[in-house]
């Protein structure tokens, strides 16, 4: 490793990306989960059999 890079500086970097990736990883799985409940609950009511019309 070369002697002119600063440690404490490189470290800051490293966390301050880190926790970038952690926030937009924690928000694409919330995101996902919320979305599946919705299909779960859209679904469910689709397939009640009050709400189910027969042809």
């Amino acid at each position: 490793m070369k002697n002119d890079i600063d440690l404490n500086k490189a470290t800051n970097q490293i966390e301050i990306f880190d926790t970038g990736v952690a926030i937009l990883a924690g928000k694409k799985t919330l995101h996902f989960t919320f979305q599946h409940f919705r299909i779960c609950i859209i679904l469910q009511s689709c397939f009640r059999s009050d709400s189910v019309f027969l042809v």
